[in-house]
């Protein structure tokens, strides 16, 4: 009896030994499986906290990058910027300590640049969800006569508590209101909606009004031949116009005029001096014309400026 005790334990010990190597057999192929997995992600799966992937567009924008959710706050223990909601935008900044800010965060980390800013902008334009009437550049289904419709402006002079707000949870863009109807579609309170909706369910603040944020910009964008004396809104570009691509949106809305705050895209300010300048300002602020694609270009002496109301935004791109 003992004999066949001690063979069916042996036994026992075998099979579950044979077990065991299987299972950490297994257990090893699912790493290296993981570990395979993860090194085919693409760069975006992986971008920083707080920050949102852009897919590039083949023969348009050729890079694809992530950026901040939120304007940048400074971290007042680190000193570092940090894409976070808590706090109030970072301001009374100028243009070369913005691109420094950025850059402190390590490599790969830059403000984000003209060219990405359109991408966004557009991207934000081409959203139903965007549009008081829910439904991109018609008026239809509009609860108002004379093609009410628009995107959503922020936080802006016009409408706005006139001071610069911190950022809430994505179900609460009215955050910081004392009238929080932004919200709801068709409402005449829509223009403050301080969030705008991009391709993936993903949410991004204040990227027109609160603050004004710092860009860089390539020298083919700061053409001089376009200088104007007084600002002018960007539906009134020209289909051929070539600052359309630089600034503009490549549609626009039905019958822009000031009652639907000329579709949302903000107003352009040129003049002076452009080629000698390496950035400007863009989506307007509690102070400045908000809009999507409102841009500050006024002369070089604007860059050494810092404000109360002038902010910034990184972006990371994998290297």
């Amino acid at each position: 009896m003992g004999l066949k005790l001690m063979i069916l334990f042996l036994s026992l010990g075998l099979l579950l030994g044979c077990e065991k190597d299987a299972i950490v057999e297994s257990l090893s192929d699912h790493q290296v499986e993981d570990s395979i997995q993860k090194n085919n992600e693409t760069p975006l799966d992986n971008c920083p906290k707080n920050f949102i992937p852009i897919q590039a567009l083949d023969g348009v924008f050729d890079e694809s990058f992530c950026v901040a959710k939120y304007e940048m706050k400074e971290n007042f223990i680190t000193g570092l910027a940090e894409s976070t909601k808590h706090g109030t935008p970072w301001v009374n900044i100028t243009f070369e300590e913005a691109v420094d800010k950025c850059r402190e965060l390590g490599t790969g980390y830059e403000l984000i640049n003209n060219s990405q800013w359109q991408r966004i902008a557009r991207l934000i334009a081409d959203g139903d969800s965007n549009w008081l009437t829910y439904n991109a550049y018609s008026s239809e289904m509009t609860a108002y006569t004379g093609n009410h419709t628009f995107v959503n402006a922020g936080n802006n002079k016009k409408s706005g508590e006139g001071k610069l707000l911190s950022a809430g949870g994505d179900f609460d863009p009215c955050f910081g209101y004392d009238k929080a109807k932004c919200a709801i579609s068709n409402s005449d309170h829509f223009y403050q909606k301080r969030t705008h909706s991009l391709p993936g369910k993903y949410i991004i603040w204040d990227f027109s009004g609160n603050a004004s944020e710092w860009v860089m910009a390539k020298a083919y964008e700061m053409p001089t031949t376009q200088a104007q004396s007084s600002p002018f809104y960007v539906y009134e570009l020209a289909q051929n116009d070539p600052l359309r691509s630089i600034y503009g949106n490549d549609q626009t809305c039905s019958t822009p005029h000031a009652r639907n705050h000329y579709c949302g895209f903000g107003k352009l300010h040129l003049a002076n001096d452009q080629a000698t300048m390496q950035g400007g300002l863009r989506g307007g602020s509690i102070k400045e014309d908000s809009g999507i694609f409102s841009l500050h270009l006024k002369n070089s002496s604007l860059l050494t400026q810092s404000s109360s109301w002038r902010g910034f935004r990184c972006v990371y791109t994998p290297l």
